[in-house]
C-alpha cells in the first residue's frame, strides 16, 4: 500500500482487505459510543492520537482508511524528526495508540 500525498486516494498494491477498510472517523465514533468497553482515559487518548494522525496527514479522518499496516507504512520509525516529539519513544507511543484503536 502506498500513499501519494499529491492525490486524494490510496493506491492498493493488491490487498483488497486494506482498500475496503473503514475510515478512521468510524473508529472515533466507536470510541465515543456506548459499545466501546474502554475506560474514559483510554478512549480520550486513542481519539486524540487518531485526530493527530489526521492532522499530520492533512486530511479529515473520514478520508483515511483505518488500516494499521498502511498507517505504519506511511509513518516509518526511520523517518523520526525532532518535531515529532521530545524523544524517539513519543512518536512510537503515538503510533501504538493509533494502531490499538484501529485494531480494537
Amino acid at each position: 500500500m502506498t500513499f501519494n500525498p499529491f492525490e486524494d486516494s490510496f493506491q492498493d498494491l493488491g490487498n483488497k482487505a486494506i482498500s475496503e477498510s473503514k475510515p478512521l472517523q468510524d473508529v472515533i465514533k466507536w470510541l465515543e459510543g456506548n459499545e466501546c468497553l474502554l475506560n474514559e482515559a483510554s478512549r480520550r487518548a486513542y481519539a486524540q492520537a487518531i485526530q493527530k494522525a489526521a492532522r499530520l496527514f492533512g486530511r479529515s479522518p473520514d478520508r483515511i482508511p483505518a488500516c494499521a499496516q498502511q498507517f505504519h507504512s506511511m509513518r516509518p520509525n526511520r523517518d523520526y524528526a525532532r518535531s515529532s516529539g521530545k524523544t524517539f519513544c513519543a512518536p512510537k507511543r503515538w503510533k501504538r495508540d493509533v494502531s490499538v484503536a484501529i485494531r480494537a
